[in-house]
């Protein structure tokens, strides 16, 4: 039992080491229309890798950062990246492709996550539906 508490430990210190240093980055999946085959958006997932190289699975990842309090903090890295990197996608003229960001139930329930969300769009230059702001 003690060897699995320590494990725990020095699993939740590398996540908050990870987190710290913004180890986390962002990977994109396309969301394609079945029928049309176009690309209606891109879904940015969470991935880490910890400096000895092995993938960590965002299933346990993201659970133990839930469980943690670190999940905010690490949502707001990932909204940040995406919403940063959508923005240079954006074709000349053009609105920039729609961005799917997974969020924590535990964020949902954060006080002022709205506004969170709202600052990272202002200073990203992202607007909410995805277009670029003014």
């Amino acid at each position: 039992m003690r060897s699995h508490a320590v494990v725990g430990m020095q699993r939740e210190t590398a996540l908050r080491r990870a987190v710290q240093d913004h180890q986390i980055r962002v990977a994109y999946q396309p969301v394609v229309d079945v029928h049309s085959g176009r690309v209606l958006a891109h879904e940015a997932l969470a991935r880490w890798t910890p400096p000895d190289g092995r993938p960590v699975s965002p299933s346990t990842f993201i659970a133990l950062a839930d469980q943690t309090g670190l999940i905010e903090e690490l949502g707001e890295q990932v909204l940040r990246q995406a919403c940063s990197e959508a923005v240079g996608w954006q074709p000349e003229g053009g609105q920039p492709p729609r961005l799917a960001v997974n969020v924590s139930p535990c964020e949902l329930a954060a006080p002022g996550y709205g506004d969170r969300v709202l600052a990272v769009l202002a200073n990203t230059g992202l607007g909410p539906a995805g277009s670029t702001s003014s």
